[in-house]
C-alpha cells in the first residue's frame, strides 16, 4: 500500500514540477484522494505550496505501527498453525457449557470434534 501511495504521489510531484498542476487547493485535493485511497495518511508527511509539492515517508511511524499490528508482525502466544488453533479452540470449548459455546458459534460434539454453526 505504501509503495503504491509513493508512486501516485511521485506522479503528482511530477505534474506540479512540470506546471500542469498548480494551486495549493488543487494539489491538496489530488494528494488527498491518493492518501485517502490507500489509508496511509499517518505514514506520510506532506508539504504543499502554491507551486510546489514535497512528501516524505515516516519510517519511524511505520516501524512502530508494524510492531503493534498483529497482521504484519504476528502476536506472541497466538497459534501459528491450523492444528494449534484447533487445539486452542477445543480447550476453550471444554471450559464452557454447550449452551455458551453455541452462543459463540461453536458446538463441541460428543466425539471431541469441533464443528462450526
Amino acid at each position: 500500500m505504501l509503495e503504491a501511495t509513493q508512486k501516485e504521489l511521485e506522479k503528482i510531484q511530477t505534474s506540479v514540477a512540470s506546471g500542469r498542476l498548480t494551486g495549493r487547493a488543487k494539489i491538496g485535493v489530488r494528494v488527498g484522494r491518493v492518501v485517502n485511497k490507500y489509508k496511509v495518511a499517518k505514514h506520510v508527511v506532506l508539504d504543499i505550496e502554491e507551486n510546489d509539492f514535497k512528501f516524505s515517508v515516516r519510517d519511524d511511524q511505520i516501524a512502530a505501527s508494524g510492531a503493534v499490528n498483529p497482521i504484519v508482525k504476528g502476536v506472541a502466544g497466538m497459534p501459528s498453525s491450523p492444528s494449534e488453533c484447533l487445539i486452542s479452540l477445543e480447550a476453550a470449548c471444554a471450559t464452557h457449557s454447550p449452551a455458551t459455546a453455541a452462543v459463540r458459534g461453536v458446538i463441541p460434539s460428543a466425539d471431541s470434534n469441533i464443528r462450526a454453526l
